[in-house]
């Protein structure tokens, strides 16, 4: 099934590869070929469609298949596809964020900053967050904490805020983080979060999906 649907895709008739590439996966759901049979439906797919449909299709076999060649072969994909269309790609996050996150106004939040490099000086960037605060903010009694994520990210969270107010006054006034030495030129992220929002991406551990959450539905609404 798998040679006639492929034979159909070198024919150029994506159509019928793309239906064939159904048929096999309904008749055989549990089968080892259907990640075989899910790539190539992706490239037929492509080939009648557009590249949204493609990321879609790549997307479900890197989530549903991890670890196989398929799997790999769909992330160099998407990756290239990000490339040249990156909106794609925030398209697809903003959908999984508002999926994973709760747009809560109520609850106390936390000020996160997010260093993209696992090699920098973690205590020198702890050091320089707390020296801002004694600077800036001596009475505030504001508790830093911070740790690396993954071997691939820093998250230093500021805690202490007595209403959400002063956390917005702090994240206005911290959110270029000019105070942090940044020689390598890191790349630095900073945000608000509740404390339930922050158990959820402890667990994604994906703090470029929490900020495109966090730009569309709190500081947005806080800037209108």
């Amino acid at each position: 099934m798998y040679q006639a649907a492929y034979d159909r895709y070198l024919a150029e008739d994506f159509t019928g590869a793309s239906d064939a590439c159904d048929n096999a996966l309904k008749e055989f759901p549990d089968d080892v070929l259907v990640p075989k049979f899910l790539l190539l439906r992706a490239y037929s797919k492509a080939r009648i469609s557009d590249e949204r449909t493609l990321r879609e299709e790549l997307s479900a076999i890197l989530k549903n298949h991890p670890g196989t060649e398929e799997a790999k072969r769909a992330e160099e994909l998407m990756a290239f596809i990000d490339n040249i269309q990156p909106e794609l790609k925030v398209e697809e996050e903003k959908v999984i964020a508002t999926e994973l996150y709760t747009a809560d106004h109520e609850s106390p939040l936390i000020f996160v900053l997010t260093i993209m490099d696992p090699a920098f000086n973690i205590n020198q960037a702890s050091f320089d967050v707390i020296s801002h605060n004694i600077d800036n903010y001596t009475n505030m009694n504001y508790r830093t904490e911070g740790m690396l994520t993954d071997n691939r990210y820093f998250m230093i969270k500021v805690t202490g805020f007595q209403g959400n107010q002063p956390a917005w006054e702090y994240y206005n006034a911290s959110r270029d983080a000019r105070f942090l030495r940044n020689p390598s030129g890191a790349r630095i992220m900073t945000f608000l979060i509740t404390p339930e929002n922050l158990k959820v991406l402890e667990t994604d551990r994906n703090p470029e999906r929490y900020y495109i959450f966090f730009n569309e539905n709190y500081l947005k609404r806080e800037t209108k």
